[in-house]
Parts: C-alpha cells; sequence; structure tokens
C-alpha cells in the first residue's frame, strides 16, 4: 500500500472534550508553519437516534475527492456492516466504495474499528487527523497531552481517491451533492 497520509486517530471522554482538542489543533496548525494538518474531524455518536455525526475543521483539502469524512466514515461502516453509511447518497455503491478503501487503502483492522465504534457508543468521541506521515508521532503526542487515547493509521492516497471519486459518483446519480 503506498502510503500518502496518516490518520491520527484519538478518542477523547465526551464530544465537549474531541472538540476542544480540535480547536486547540486547528490553532496549532495556524500558528505554526512547520506543521500542516491537512483535514481534522470530529467523530461522534447520538445515541438517541443511533446516528453517526462528524464535523469537519479547517479549510485545506486533502486532495480529490473526500478527506476526513470518507476515512471516519469507513471506520464506522465495518461495525455496522455499512448501515451506518445508508444515510448517505448512493446507496450500495458508495458502501462498496468505502468498503473497499477500508480494506485495502487504510491500515486498520475490523477489531480496530469496532473498538473504535464501541467508544462511541459509550458516548465518548474520536478526533481524526489526515497528516504528512513524519508529523505523525508529533500530532499524537500533542493529542495525547489533550487527553486521547491514540492510534495511528497509514491511508493510501491511491485507494481513498478512488473511493471519493466513486461517492461523488454515487451522490450525483442520487441527486445528492458531491462533497
Amino acid at each position: 500500500m503506498a502510503t500518502e497520509k496518516t490518520l491520527v486517530l484519538s478518542i477523547f471522554p465526551s464530544e465537549k472534550d474531541a472538540d476542544n482538542a480540535a480547536g486547540s489543533l486547528k490553532g496549532w496548525d495556524v500558528v505554526d508553519d512547520e506543521v500542516k494538518l491537512y483535514a481534522i474531524g470530529v467523530l461522534t455518536k447520538d445515541l438517541t437516534t443511533n446516528s453517526l455525526n462528524t464535523h469537519k475543521l479547517g479549510a485545506r483539502y486533502w486532495g480529490r475527492g473526500a478527506g476526513i469524512g470518507l476515512v471516519l466514515g469507513a471506520i464506522t461502516a465495518v461495525p455496522t456492516g455499512g448501515a451506518s453509511l445508508a444515510a448517505g447518497a448512493g446507496g450500495a455503491a458508495v458502501g462498496a466504495a468505502i468498503g473497499d478503501f477500508f480494506h485495502k487503502g487504510l491500515a486498520m483492522t475490523d477489531d480496530e474499528a469496532k473498538r473504535v465504534y464501541a467508544e462511541l457508543d459509550s458516548s465518548h468521541a474520536a478526533v481524526g487527523v489526515l497528516a504528512e506521515p513524519s508529523q505523525a508521532q508529533q500530532i499524537q503526542s500533542r493529542l495525547e497531552q489533550l487527553g486521547g487515547v491514540t492510534q495511528t493509521y497509514a491511508v493510501s492516497e491511491d485507494e481513498r481517491a478512488k473511493a471519493g471519486e466513486a461517492a461523488k459518483t454515487a451522490e450525483g446519480e442520487a441527486g445528492g451533492t458531491p462533497g
């Protein structure tokens, strides 16, 4: 797998803690020219509706197609058998593209994805950051200082781009707005 970016994923005790950590990272990216955080997202689960929510921070774009939203969506699709993607446009085509990305483009096991989902089921929240591999350790340390339990995962740009293009095509066919 051609690793061109790294996902730094950190679990926090609450959405508020995750939002604060994401805001701190965004501020760090702005004031330090050495830091290049391509995308930051916070992943939560609404336990009353059983829906997953992602909100993204930062104005940087990571190549073609989808970025952090696609990566976080792929992680949550595994434990739900793809049901977490059903709310989005595109149905089976998007699900297949995301599943393919998870297995070929993201160096995370099914068990690791299930652990993340279990954390979300426990009202915890995750912060995901796409960054250069050379900066992953520094970002991981920062997130741990902010109270997160953090792991890093290799991300293949080629596979991510394929999944992003498939999702955009499917959304267009379903009448959605491509992201």
